[in-house]
């Protein structure tokens, strides 16, 4: 039989989905607010233009300083879903290709951004190879440098898996690409402002990241393209962004995502703090009724993927008041495909939730969190007994 009542759990939510999306700093809406008077197209030669041009050279400066690279190596674009489908569909469509079967690999944890358009090029004849993963979500090098075939061209891997967090091992993956002579793009919007890395560092051929990831505004984002990489357009038109993306830049939207790029750079890589007093304060209440999911060493440092047992996750989160997610905040399967390939049954995936803390997080509402979230487990788990 079910309860009458249940504790009544905090009157506010807290915020704890930062790998969905993470809200503007203040820093970064000033920027944005003194943009949006600009008339002028970026592109025009007359003041108005120049100067709405400036705002967005400056911010490509930004971009690259944070990434380690050239100005002239950024595109400005939409975001990562356009990014990754430019880096995958301008490496196949690319006119030295025409007429060629080609051979891309991937993993079976990276984002749909990726997988979408790599199953796109399969249904034309392309070859597509998604790596499996062990029960941590990671990739071992040795069997990607084994997959590796003449007619290879592309290797495109999430860098910081952004479900479960686990943080793959691209550095060595990069010099495998480079000496097979392969192509190797990172998605790097959930690691970039988390990890310390550079584009030499993963020894990348393509990295995009998103503002939205890093504190900056919603639609808009930035593509690496290392010097003499080429790429056929996805975007054909007037022949912006260094003939790559075609479209009237917004000053706006690039202003915000340089200022965001210049406080990464500033403020560096993001503590872990929150996080662990949140994983201390659950494991301690609950003990081995929660498990910790995802690598132990190699992962982001805001994310804590958890396993609450016997209880479904998302009713979890609404009667602990936490805005957390189960899976990833744009795919709609009924069990995540990252945590089928990391081998969960669909039991332990529907009791499992992502608990990710950003900036603003403090290590109080990590512990007033977690408080939350253990009544409501027990709460849960009480009716589950009771029926």
């Amino acid at each position: 039989m079910k309860s009458e009542s249940r504790p009544i759990m905090q009157e506010h939510w807290i915020y704890l989905d930062y790998n969905a999306s993470t809200p503007m700093d203040p820093e970064v809406v000033e920027v944005m607010r003194q943009c949006l008077a600009f008339q002028g197209h970026p592109s025009s030669a007359h003041p108005h233009g120049r100067q709405a041009a400036a705002a967005v050279e400056h911010s490509r400066e930004l971009v690259a300083t944070a990434l380690g690279c050239e100005a002239s190596e950024i595109i400005f674009c939409s975001g990562s879903t356009e990014a990754s489908n430019q880096v995958i569909k301008g490496v196949a469509f690319h006119p030295e290709q025409q007429g060629r079967t080609l051979h891309f690999i991937s993993s079976e944890v990276d984002h749909a951004a990726t997988t979408a358009p790599l199953n796109f090029l399969k249904r034309l004849g392309h070859e597509v190879t998604f790596l499996p993963v062990d029960t941590t979500g990671r990739i071992d090098p040795q069997r990607l440098k084994e997959e590796i075939k003449e007619n290879t061209i592309l290797v495109t891997l999430i860098h910081g898996q952004n479900e479960v967090g686990t943080v793959q091992p691209l550095e060595e993956i990069g010099e495998i690409c480079r000496e097979s002579q392969v192509l190797f793009h990172v998605d790097a919007s959930q690691s970039f402002g988390k990890v310390p890395f550079t584009v030499d560092s993963l020894k990348a051929d393509f990295l995009n990241i998103a503002g939205h990831k890093i504190y900056g505004p919603k639609g808009v984002g930035a593509l690496y393209v290392r010097q003499g990489r080429e790429l056929e357009p996805l975007l054909h038109g007037g022949g912006h962004e260094a003939g790559l993306r075609s479209g009237t830049p917004a000053p706006q939207l690039i202003a915000g995502l340089g200022e965001a790029c210049r406080l990464v750079t500033k403020l560096g890589s993001l503590s872990g703090q929150a996080t662990e007093a949140l994983w201390q304060a659950l494991s301690q209440d609950l003990g081995d009724r929660v498990r910790r999911n995802g690598h132990p060493d190699y992962h982001l440092p805001n994310v804590l993927h958890v396993t609450f047992q016997g209880v479904n996750g998302r009713e979890l989160l609404n009667l602990a008041h936490v805005s957390a997610s189960t899976g990833a905040a744009c795919h709609s399967a009924a069990v995540s495909p990252v945590l089928k390939a990391m081998g969960f049954s669909a039991e332990e995936a529907a009791g499992s939730v992502r608990l990710s803390c950003g900036r603003y997080t403090s290590v109080e509402d990590a512990q007033s969190a977690a408080k939350s979230l253990q009544q409501a487990f027990e709460s849960l788990s009480r009716e589950a007994a009771a029926k």
